[in-house]
C-alpha cells in the first residue's frame, strides 16, 4: 500500500513539474510577442481606453501596436505624469508586489523599464523557493533564470509608466495616440445594444466630449449608462 501510494505521488510530481515547464514554456512565447511589430497592417480603426491606472497604461501601449488610432481617458493622466496623487485609487500609496511576469511584460512593451526603474530606487528582489530532487533528478526552482520580482509603491510604479508612455513612444506613434483628460459619462449602443456607437463625457475643463466610430472600448465604460439610437 505504501508503495502504491509513494508511486502514486512521485508521478503526480513528475506530471506537475511537466506541466509547469510547457506552460511556462507557453508563456515564454506569449511575451515574446509583446513589444513586436505587428505582422498584418494595423486595423484602420479607433480603440478607447476608458480609466488610466497601470492596466490603462498597457492597454494603450498594446493597442498602439494593432490599431491605427488609440484614445486613453484619464482625468488625472498629468496629476500622475508630474508625480502627484491621484485621489480615486485606494491604496495608493502602498507598497505592491508584482510578481516576475509582470517585470518580464513591462521590460518588452518598454525595453528600458528596468533601467528607469533602478534609477528611481528598484532594487531586484527574488521569492525565496527551495529546489528539490525527484529520484536524484534535480527539479529546477521555478523562480531560476526568471525576471526578480518588482516592489514598489502604486504611485511611484504609476508614474513611471505614465513617463515611459509618454517620452518612449516613437514620433509615429505619439500621432496616433491620443490622451482626454476626463470621464466617461456613457456610451450610445444601437437600438439593438449591440454595438456601440459613440462614447460620450466630460474633460477636467468642463467642456463635453464624444468618440464615434470606435471599433474596441477597454474599460468601465460599459458600466456607463446607455444611451439606444433607434
Amino acid at each position: 500500500m505504501l508503495a502504491a501510494f509513494t508511486v502514486a505521488v512521485l508521478c503526480l510530481c513528475t506530471w506537475a513539474y511537466i506541466s509547469s515547464k510547457r506552460s511556462g514554456d507557453g508563456v515564454d512565447r506569449e511575451l515574446e510577442n509583446l513589444g513586436s511589430p505587428r505582422l498584418a497592417p494595423r486595423l484602420e480603426g479607433k480603440a478607447v481606453i476608458c480609466g488610466g491606472g497601470i492596466s490603462g497604461l498597457l492597454a494603450a501601449k498594446t493597442c498602439l501596436t494593432h490599431f491605427q488610432t488609440v484614445v486613453l481617458i484619464d482625468p488625472e493622466f498629468s496629476k500622475s505624469l508630474s508625480g502627484g496623487p491621484k485621489s480615486r485609487v485606494m491604496q495608493y500609496h502602498s507598497f505592491h508586489l508584482y510578481l516576475f511576469l509582470f517585470v518580464k511584460g513591462l521590460s518588452r512593451l518598454w525595453p528600458s523599464f528596468e533601467q528607469k526603474a533602478r534609477e528611481i530606487g528598484w532594487q531586484s528582489l527574488y521569492l525565496s523557493q527551495p529546489s528539490h530532487f525527484l529520484d536524484g533528478t534535480y527539479v529546477k526552482s521555478l523562480m531560476e533564470g526568471k525576471a526578480p520580482f518588482l516592489g514598489f509603491r502604486r504611485g511611484t510604479l504609476e508614474t513611471l509608466l505614465d513617463s515611459l508612455l509618454v517620452d518612449e513612444l516613437a514620433e509615429e506613434e505619439k500621432r496616433r495616440l491620443t490622451i482626454i483628460e476626463g470621464t466617461v459619462r456613457g456610451v450610445r449602443r444601437t437600438s439593438e445594444g449591440i454595438a456601440i456607437l459613440s462614447i460620450y463625457g466630460k474633460g477636467i475643463d468642463e467642456k463635453s466630449f464624444e468618440l464615434d466610430n470606435i471599433d474596441l472600448v477597454i474599460g468601465g465604460a460599459l458600466q456607463a449608462p446607455t444611451l439606444h439610437t433607434m
